[in-house]
């Protein structure tokens, strides 16, 4: 597979099979089913919990969220760990982000009220933690996923987006099921917090709808506001 040609087929298409190919170049196989014996899996349609879903190393096109496997879908044939044989010759990125309360990063702030930053969520176990402090107030906060302008999504990362006091009780929480990405308002109390950006899953992957946070990975960019301090 080395070197992998790539056909040019329109933005969505073209993405796909670069990312396929070159699944192939770090040593992974085709992603297909078991008891139907397709090579290429197409991944699954949207549905109530769960937005449409494929594997990388299936055949995912026109799905809005492609990504890595190891097997953990629906009549699944290929268990390899995509992520662990991809590591193997490519490390993953450095943590950008604090990941528990007592290593939190300062939140990313354009101005004195203004959230604007970007993060990635690197390895499906790393929470990005940001600490800041607000006054009295709404505060309102988003964490968005990247979406290709055309087509479908081409997304890889669905977000949990979650608010915790200094004390670590969860004050807000929101994992919308159709959508990768989440946001909510809170009306808070002047103090220190904590907005915590995970990676999830949806639906139910086993029963073919869906997919396990196993492939939940990628960059996030993360707008919002906060309250003048006092």
């Amino acid at each position: 597979y080395a070197p992998a040609w790539i056909a040019l087929q329109g933005m969505e298409a073209s993405s796909e099979a670069t990312s396929h190919e070159l699944g192939h170049n770090m040593g992974l196989s085709h992603d297909g089913t078991a008891a139907g014996g397709v090579e290429y899996h197409p991944g699954y349609a949207a549905t109530a919990t769960s937005p449409s879903w494929g594997p990388i190393m299936g055949a995912p096109y026109g799905r809005n969220v492609n990504q890595w496997s190891k097997g953990e879908y629906y009549d699944a044939n290929q268990t390899q760990d995509d992520l662990a044989i991809i590591a193997a010759r490519c490390a993953y990125r450095g943590d950008d982000f604090g990941d528990s309360m007592g290593k939190a990063s300062p939140l990313p702030m354009a101005d004195t009220v203004t959230v604007s930053g970007t993060g990635r969520v690197e390895t499906s176990s790393d929470p990005d933690v940001f600490v800041f402090s607000t006054g009295t107030g709404t505060v309102t906060f988003a964490a968005t996923t990247y979406k290709c302008a055309v087509g479908s999504w081409g997304s890889n990362l669905d977000i949990v987006l979650e608010l915790q006091d200094a004390s670590g009780a969860v004050l807000a929480t929101t994992n919308p099921l159709t959508t990768c990405d989440a946001s909510f308002s809170y009306a808070a109390s002047a103090g220190v917090y904590y907005l915590i950006v995970k990676p999830a899953g949806a639906g139910t992957p086993l029963s073919s709808s869906g997919y396990t946070v196993y492939g939940s990975l990628g960059t996030y960019t993360l707008p919002g506001t906060i309250q003048p301090v006092t």
